[in-house]
């Protein structure tokens, strides 16, 4: 209460490659900020589950959401492409910090420097105790932790 600032963490794991909500992000930017969802679908050659799954993902960043049958860019679009990724990473490094999961990573990443991947996942599963995964699926959710948080320059 000292910086008249309340901490306020949002706790979620993301499970979808950078790539993937990268391209889809995109995708978005460039056919408008406002798409329709069939088309942005068709587009982007998804099946329908890998669509709600894509949108889900951007729309736990706070990058877009699904409204009325269209897909919503919540950032500025932009034409040029370089600029859009520039804003879309900055945004996700403000997002990913106020993750609660991020950030017991990165104090981890504080204390001993480097991290396994095993690491990772044991973190992960420990700071989750109301989720049931096996140790490969820990494994996978480390690595795209990992990613995200290289992504958005964070570790």
């Amino acid at each position: 209460m000292n910086s008249g600032r309340i901490p306020i963490q949002e706790n979620y794991i993301l499970r979808m490659q950078v790539g993937s909500v990268l391209k889809a992000a995109k995708l978005v930017n460039e056919m408008g900020s406002e798409v329709n969802a069939g088309a942005f679908q068709k587009r982007a050659a998804l099946t329908e589950k890998s669509f709600y799954n894509i949108i889900k993902e951007l729309r736990i960043l706070g990058v877009s959401k699904l409204d009325q049958g269209a897909v919503r860019l919540l950032l500025t679009s932009s034409k040029d492409s370089a600029s859009f990724e520039a804003t879309l990473r900055s945004h996700i490094k403000e997002r990913l910090r106020r993750n609660r999961l991020i950030w017991t990573l990165i104090q981890r990443i504080e204390t001993d420097a480097e991290l396994s991947v095993d690491d990772v996942a044991g973190t992960l599963e420990q700071a989750c105790p109301y989720v049931r995964a096996g140790i490969e699926t820990w494994r996978t959710y480390a690595r795209v932790f990992a990613d995200w948080m290289d992504f958005a320059d964070l570790a």
